[in-house]
């Protein structure tokens, strides 16, 4: 037993060859074999593993890489489409606006993915240069504040008393991106507040065949009929139910399904969503009439004001915006019958599949789809399911999920 304890010990300390000697037949030497095989085993696991990391890191640079000079061009015909807008209709401007939008946002994640390929390789190298820690956090702070704005939030930068050396040499830019980060996570900030941020970041690309169907129906009325009816195909977590008055046009919010502890975060992030979308998609402002929130006042409410144009009734029975009736019938600018019905073949083919899915792609979505499923991770579903998160990963793999 003490030899086993000692093996163990090392082998835990990272010697992996370490094997316990056999001597004999009886039960200590089948203990020692079957130890010996357990090292061996986890010797082959840890090997297999090291070997993954090596792939998955070489993946990283390899797509980083190539996908600078598709990049490069894309970003120069988009520049050229860009400097020619004015000159578009109103629609297709606005569309080029948003490709530019989003290439400034891809060149930053590839520059990331760069810095975490430079950095898993081991050769990420330091520009040390004197800086000063005022001006590297006042940069920082100016590069979020259009988004505390938004959702309300007050920047200010405190520099100590002039006794202070806030001098040093360092990397600018990691340490900009350091407080940048730290800045954007704004901790008191109210979770609707943060939905609204996380609302803000969405489009009509990230809805993918959806997206593409509902700006091919002819009006805002036919458009809001195709996402509710493939509602499953989105993100939302909030049921929208729509009635229609002579006054005014009602979309009730249906949060009783969510989590409390999420909730509030979670019908922020679906309101800002659907309202920069359709933003983006209409030429004229979306006449929103009213905004009641079942959410208790908070201190700050002009991010509400600028985001939907009305302050918000709080503390309410339900969750809803009210809009102008004829907000319905308004045209969409790039209605086609033809692409419209393409896109609600490929919607109703993707709701098939994902209704008539089995084994484990379906075990999974009956725990997702639980009153608390919005909460557990992978590996919490394998939990649930008594396996453990790689085998349950491999599983869905091999079912093609």
């Amino acid at each position: 037993m003490r030899q086993v304890a000692q093996v163990a010990v090392e082998l835990a300390e990272g010697d992996l060859d370490k094997r316990m000697r056999v001597i004999g037949e009886d039960d200590v030497a089948r203990l020692a074999e079957s130890f010996n095989e357990m090292a061996d085993s986890l010797k082959q696991q840890i090997q297999q593993l090291e070997e993954f990391g090596q792939l998955q890191r070489r993946f990283t640079s390899d797509v980083s890489h190539e996908l600078r000079t598709p990049l490069t061009t894309v970003r120069m015909a988009a520049d050229v489409l860009h400097a020619s807008r004015e000159e578009f209709p109103p629609g297709l401007s606005r569309s080029t606006e948003l490709l530019v939008d989003e290439l400034d946002r891809f060149e930053a994640l590839l520059a990331d993915l760069l810095e975490i390929s430079r950095l898993d390789a081991g050769v990420a190298e330091l520009s040390a240069e004197p800086i000063s820690l005022p001006t590297i956090a006042q940069s920082a702070v100016d590069s979020v504040r259009g988004i505390a704005e938004t959702s309300g939030v007050p920047l200010r930068v405190e520099v100590p008393g002039q006794d202070q050396d806030l001098d040093l040499v360092a990397d600018a830019r990691r340490v900009e991106r350091i407080v940048r980060n730290l800045v954007a996570a704004a901790p008191d900030e109210p979770d609707l507040h943060l939905g609204l941020r996380a609302g803000a970041c969405y489009h009509l690309t990230a809805y993918g065949i959806l997206g593409f169907a509902f700006i091919s129906s002819p009006t805002v009325r036919d458009g809001m009929a195709v996402a509710l009816r493939y509602l499953e195909l989105s993100f939302a977590f909030c049921i929208p139910r729509v009635r229609t008055g002579d006054d005014a046009l009602r979309v009730d919010l249906d949060t009783s399904a969510i989590p409390v502890d999420v909730r509030d975060f979670l019908l922020g992030r679906d309101l800002a969503a659907i309202h920069t979308i359709m933003r983006e998609l209409l030429t004229s402002p979306i006449p929103v009439r009213g905004l009641q929130l079942s959410a208790p006042a908070p201190v700050e409410t002009a991010a509400y004001e600028r985001l939907f144009g009305v302050v918000p009734e709080f503390g309410c029975d339900q969750d809803a915006v009210l809009l102008d009736p004829a907000f319905l019938d308004q045209p969409l600018p790039q209605a086609n019958p033809h692409t419209l019905a393409m896109c609600e073949a490929q919607c109703r083919d993707l709701l098939t599949d994902r209704r008539g899915r089995t084994g484990y792609a379906r075990k999974v979505r009956e725990q997702l789809l639980a009153p608390d499923g919005v909460r557990m991770s992978m590996a919490d579903v394998a939990r649930r399911l008594h396996t453990t998160a790689r085998t349950l990963h491999r599983r869905l793999h091999a079912e093609g999920t």
